[in-house]
């Protein structure tokens, strides 16, 4: 038991320091990106460049849903 114990703490420590480093890469991708961006509202105009950031989103989002059901079944492994 106190292994489990311990293996669910280091997994929490861990997430932790992925939750604060996610969303500061978050904002640097969205400065850089915010040039090209930019042209390509003038270019093409505001729906299709939103439909695209949305996208975007859409798939980061997937990546977390993935990353939360694989931490969850991690979880369940190590609590057997």
């Amino acid at each position: 038991m106190t292994f489990v114990l311990q293996d669910t703490a280091t997994m929490l420590r861990r997430n932790l320091l992925h939750a604060r480093r996610y969303p500061s890469l978050t904002l640097l991708v969205g400065s850089l990106g915010r040039a090209g961006l930019g042209e390509a509202v003038e270019q093409m105009g505001y729906a299709p460049v939103f439909r695209f950031t949305a996208a975007l989103g859409l798939v980061a989002v997937a990546f977390v849903l993935l990353e939360w059901v694989r931490w969850r079944r991690e979880l369940a492994a190590a609590e057997r």
